[in-house]
């Protein structure tokens, strides 16, 4: 089975425009900006018409969500290899940082306001300096940036708690991944991580507080259960989070209470949202919320 290497991204995605259409980022007030994580694009909603359009500032450009805050992204030009740090504010966009001409930034999570990345280095052709690539913290207080220096390799994805980042290493040769745990405790960037796991068959890892969630065969596997991956998977406040197309296509959500199992399903919706107590989606029919009780 042909893996999907989350940072290896050709980024060749298919982009939902039906009944909608491109727009470049100027964002009329009274409009809402919602998220499509298949697309990794962001979607302006006009409320009082009910009409909404893809913003897409050049065919290049994506977006990742920062898991663990409530509005930034880490917007890439992948023509360019230029990537900033990106708020969404009241519906506004607000440039935080912007990253050095080459540098790859693949956001893994904000923990205690840093927010740590994969650190990629590119040449003058677009090529890659494995050698290079990183784990990497920013401060968001002063946006100064550590690497932690011996977390070289394929790194691809990551989760942080107040003890720990767990990331995964892709291994080439055999196609598999390797699960690595960092201490963070002492502050240390030049610790050396510890091998978990290996022979994984996928490389996404979550985290719900110190429960470990590491994917392999499809599979979410933890102590509270098993899930079936999805294409956009994350945690928040004790939900896990999931997007994905379905059987025709379209986009389609699913929450799950990791306390009691219970899950939500919404599907045929156009982008979401994450504020502090709840994950508002875009239908076609306007906004709908789903309140995240803790």
């Amino acid at each position: 089975m042909k893996k999907r290497i989350f940072f290896y991204l050709t980024l060749l995605c298919v982009i939902f425009t039906a009944g909608c259409s491109n727009k470049s980022s100027n964002i009329k007030d009274g409009d809402m900006i919602f998220y499509n994580p298949i697309d990794m694009n962001f979607i302006d909603y006009n409320p009082e018409t009910n009409n909404h359009e893809v913003i897409r500032n050049a065919d290049d450009t994506y977006q990742f969500y920062v898991v663990g805050s409530l509005g930034l992204y880490i917007d890439t030009d992948t023509k360019n290899n230029e990537s900033r740090l990106i708020e969404i504010k009241d519906n506004k966009v607000k440039e935080i940082f912007r990253f050095g001409e080459g540098e790859g930034i693949y956001p893994i999570e904000v923990f205690n306001n840093n927010l740590y990345f994969i650190h990629t280095f590119y040449n003058e052709s677009g090529k890659e300096d494995l050698d290079k690539r990183r784990i990497a913290l920013m401060n968001l207080d002063d946006l100064t940036i550590r690497d932690f220096t011996k977390t070289q390799g394929a790194s691809s994805y990551g989760a942080v708690n107040k003890d720990f980042l767990y990331y995964t290493l892709y291994e080439k040769a055999s196609d598999t991944y390797k699960l690595m745990r960092l201490d963070l405790a002492d502050e240390d960037y030049q610790v050396a991580p510890e091998k978990i796991k290996d022979n994984l068959s996928d490389g996404e890892v979550l985290l719900d507080g110190n429960t470990l969630f590491y994917a392999n065969k499809s599979k979410l596997i933890s102590d509270k259960g098993t899930f079936d991956k999805k294409y956009f998977n994350y945690i928040t406040k004790g939900y896990l989070i999931q997007l994905y197309t379905n059987e025709n296509g379209d986009l389609s959500l699913e929450i799950s209470n990791l306390s009691n199992l219970k899950s939500f399903k919404a599907e045929n919706i156009i982008g979401i949202k994450q504020n502090q107590d709840s994950i508002e989606y875009l239908t076609d029919k306007g906004v709908k919320s789903y309140e995240l009780k803790y």
